[in-house]
């Protein structure tokens, strides 16, 4: 059987895939990368968790904060509550491809299928943009204080 563990570290908003076997439930057949988004700089580190060394960094054009990578292990959505943006990084080339616009200051990033959740505290809402096409499907009202974000199946 696959084991696939999927970790998100409060603290420094890192979130990875540790995949232990042949695959995991969506495809994925191996990730050996930790991303943590710099609340000094506006950039994202790249772990190798075979060596636990810095193995890049990607630029961003705001602030980091949560993340959450796609089920098919493709994309990493970033939060940048700063411009009221998620970037997306191609997990292949370890390069920002896009931003897309959501509500004001997203926080928390989850994808449990192929819509990706991203809390915005400021507009107390929270986002369900499709992962196929990179739009906002809809902005969810969800009161005073939207932050964290779990999913449970």
């Amino acid at each position: 059987d696959t084991v696939s563990i999927k970790y998100q570290n409060w603290f420094t908003k890192s979130v990875g895939w540790e995949v232990a076997g042949r695959s995991s439930p969506w495809g994925l057949v191996r990730q050996r990368y930790d991303f943590t988004a710099d609340q000094g700089k506006p950039e994202l580190v790249v772990i190798d968790t075979a060596t636990n060394k810095v193995k890049s960094r990607i630029a961003l054009p705001g602030r980091g904060y949560g993340t959450a990578s796609t089920t098919d292990g493709h994309s990493l959505l970033v939060a940048r509550p700063d411009l009221d943006k998620v970037a997306i990084v191609d997990l292949g080339t370890l390069k920002l491809t896009r931003t897309i616009d959501v509500c004001k200051s997203p926080a928390e990033v989850i994808v449990p299928g192929d819509i990706a959740y991203v809390s915005c505290t400021h507009s107390h809402q929270v986002a369900a943009i499709d992962t196929k096409d990179w739009k906002v499907r809809s902005l969810i009202d969800v009161g005073n204080g939207s932050d964290g974000l779990a999913w449970a199946k």
